[in-house]
């Protein structure tokens, strides 16, 4: 039986060590962060309409993947998933939470999202871009607030703990004998 070639080889494995880090990482992150993380890993990557991964991607099949690490199956559809009711609404911007999916009409017609991103935290978002063509990260400045239309947080509460709670789960990470 003929080895896979070596380019193909190195593609797997990069894959697995990283579905072992999200492992690692989810006992000290939020599955939010280990969705933003997943969804980084694709920054530079070709826009392709229809793609979700690993060599490509469209907005909702960035996010699709980003969530199939941590067994949540999203539609690959931005418009399917903003107007899904099993996902709590977030209105307001400064209530996102790092893993939050963020949508947008940048389409001029009835519908009030056609683009999607994740949540990244210090008012920032990645998403494949259609416009520049690649995996992005992308400040929300005055361009995206003006097209911003909600936010869904797909995790449960509990999944998006507040600041002290992430100070400290980092304090018992870092020192478990005093946890």
């Amino acid at each position: 039986m003929k080895a896979a070639p070596f380019p193909l080889r190195i593609l797997v494995g990069v894959l697995l060590a990283a579905l072992l880090a999200v492992g690692f990482l989810q006992p000290l992150l939020t599955k939010g962060e280990c969705a933003a993380l997943v969804a980084l890993g694709g920054r530079g990557k070709p826009y392709v309409f229809g793609a979700e991964g690993p060599d490509s991607y469209d907005c909702s099949g960035l996010t699709r993947s980003a969530y199939a690490c941590l067994d949540v199956d999203l539609i690959h559809s931005a418009q399917y998933v903003a107007y899904d009711d099993r996902y709590l609404t977030v209105s307001d911007p400064a209530e996102l939470a790092v893993g939050d999916l963020i949508f947008f009409d940048t389409v001029a017609d009835k519908d009030k999202c056609d683009h999607v991103g994740i949540w990244i935290g210090m008012n920032r978002f990645v998403h494949a871009s259609s416009s520049q063509m690649v995996v992005m990260i992308s400040e929300f400045d005055e361009k995206w607030r003006g097209c911003y239309s909600w936010s869904k947080r797909v995790l449960p509460e509990e999944d998006t703990p507040t600041l002290a709670a992430l100070s400290g789960r980092l304090k018992r990470a870092l020192s478990p004998d005093e946890a």
